[in-house]
């Protein structure tokens, strides 16, 4: 490295610094507490899955006096921590985000939200909430912040067995999953994709009757949990019974819009051809496999490595159409709305399915 190029790192290095004892000093004149308990929390807990994110996040010395067997990955969450790990991880965010510095516990949204105000994304955000808005539907407050954060990847999705410690937007979060997302944001994020996919949801088309109802309670859901074998939106599991937490797997949230909810078709749930998306796969006879040209808002999409070629029992996928190539889906991400016109969705489209009336 040249000597200008060093003296410019000493001079970003001496910023960070002073910055942190700044932050420190002002959150114990707030009287937070910012280091760990006096006792240690053992990490050999329900959440070793983000040992290695904890492991980044205080290698990186972000939580000041906390080591990794006093970080506590099960506590709760709280905004001053919050801000520490969100202006340690995205340089400069210290100047342009506004964020509370006291210990009252954060929610999933919260966390998200504040990343996604830091990578100056917020006016995104409230781009995806008002396109949704104008074409009709009526989003959660944070529908937009969430679509955006799971856009850059900051959300974990926990294996079938953990899907107990899944968290919806409005519920409090760990300090396991903000270590998580801060190690996402240590490590870099891909922002690429949100301004398109933010342009396509300016352009939704208006839709009507069974459709619009069915997109709606859709997007209602955003910022939910992908939850495997999930079809509801707590552990009653709704019409399918017991479930390890509110959420949903791909197929799930079609019949939980299409087939469960108050109010919706019994047509419907018989046209989707069974629960699982092999089954709507394999009752979806040849002639009424639909192309993407023909696919409308409402209709449901199906998907396999294989693409256009695959068998029924090679479909592992499904989501909800709406419109302008963009869809509703429950996966690893969790309930949010993406592009299926181009990518890797584009590939793997294997037919779409018109199970609604209109």
């Amino acid at each position: 490295m040249t000597q200008t190029g060093l003296k410019r790192r000493a001079i970003a290095d001496d910023t960070t610094r002073m910055a942190r004892r700044h932050i420190r000093r002002t959150l114990l004149a707030l009287g937070v507490a910012i280091a760990a308990p006096a006792v240690a929390v053992s990490s050999a807990s329900a959440s070793t899955w983000a040992s290695a994110s904890v492991q980044a996040v205080v290698a990186a010395q972000l939580l000041p006096d906390t080591t990794v067997d006093t970080f506590g990955p099960d506590r709760p969450l709280d905004h001053a921590t919050l801000a520490l790990l969100v202006w340690g991880s995205v340089p400069g965010s210290i100047a342009t985000t506004d964020l509370p510095l006291d210990g009252e516990p954060a929610t999933i949204g919260e966390l998200d939200a504040a990343f996604v105000q830091a990578y100056g994304l917020s006016s995104a955000a409230q781009a995806a909430h008002d396109g949704l808005v104008a074409a009709g539907y009526l989003p959660r407050d944070d529908a937009g912040t969430e679509i955006v954060a799971r856009l850059l990847s900051l959300r974990y999705n926990h294996p079938a067995a953990d899907d107990a410690l899944e968290l919806a937007d409005f519920e409090i979060a760990t300090r396991a999953e903000a270590a998580y997302t801060t190690a996402v944001a240590l490590g870099g994020v891909d922002r690429t994709s949100v301004a398109r996919v933010v342009a396509r949801i300016a352009s939704l088309p208006q839709t009507t009757g069974e459709r619009h109802r069915v997109i709606d309670r859709a997007v209602g859901l955003i910022g939910r949990p992908y939850v495997w074998g999930g079809t509801w939106d707590d552990t009653t599991g709704g019409p399918a019974g017991f479930q390890l937490h509110g959420g949903y797997d791909c197929s799930g949230l079609v019949w939980r819009t299409m087939a469960y909810a108050p109010g919706a078709s019994r047509a419907a749930g018989r046209r989707l051809g069974g629960r699982t998306t092999y089954d709507m796969a394999s009752t979806t006879a040849k002639a009424r496999k639909l192309p993407p040209s023909r696919v409308r808002p409402g209709d449901v999409l199906l998907f396999s490595p294989r693409g256009r070629k695959a068998r029924w029992q090679e479909v592992d996928h499904s989501a909800i159409a709406i419109g302008n190539g963009l869809m509703i889906q429950s996966s690893n991400e969790g309930v949010t709305l993406t592009v299926w016109a181009y990518g890797h969705y584009a590939h793997t489209f294997a037919f779409g399915k018109s199970v609604l009336s209109g």
